[in-house]
């Protein structure tokens, strides 16, 4: 699962296209580093921040689970077999 991947699905990004100008613009920082390769895999709980939007990832049996901190909006699963 690719940050690009994780982006589009909880909305944070329209497209893989729009994740890959948010990491070139330095907007995207995974657990307080920068991020600037949308095709960073992504492994573990992490933190991740689009602007003053918050997502927080977890590993829940096989897959992951997010959710938004910005919003009410309750989060999702996420399928690693990508």
């Amino acid at each position: 699962m690719t940050l690009s991947d994780v982006l589009v699905d909880s909305g944070l990004a329209s497209a893989k296209s729009d994740a890959r100008r948010l990491c070139a613009q330095g907007a995207i920082r995974m657990n307080g580093l920068s991020v600037m390769d949308s095709e960073e895999e992504i492994t573990g709980a992490r933190n991740i921040m689009v602007g003053k939007r918050l997502l927080e990832i977890r590993e829940v049996d096989g897959g992951y689970t997010w959710k938004r901190k910005d919003e009410s909006i309750a989060g999702g699963m996420i399928n690693v077999s990508r």
